[in-house]
């Protein structure tokens, strides 16, 4: 997948979730690293870390059971 595709599939798992995750890509520094990175937002305030496609979808998979379960 490349990395629009890839930033709209996440962005699709943050709208399943209805809490107004907005997934944004992170431009690197270094360009000797291919793989694309991302980080989710509420608003202003950050709510993941850097990471890649697989580790953030999922973490908006246990963030979207989090708040379904509160």
């Amino acid at each position: 997948m490349k990395s629009l595709e890839q930033l709209q599939a996440l962005q699709m798992m943050a709208n399943s979730a209805n809490s107004g995750i907005t997934v944004h890509s992170f431009q690197q520094q270094d360009k000797r690293r291919t793989t694309p990175m991302f980080f989710a937002n509420i608003g202003t305030t950050t709510i993941s870390p850097v990471l890649d496609y697989t580790a953030l979808n999922c973490f908006l998979m246990g963030y979207s059971k989090a708040i379904r379960s509160k």
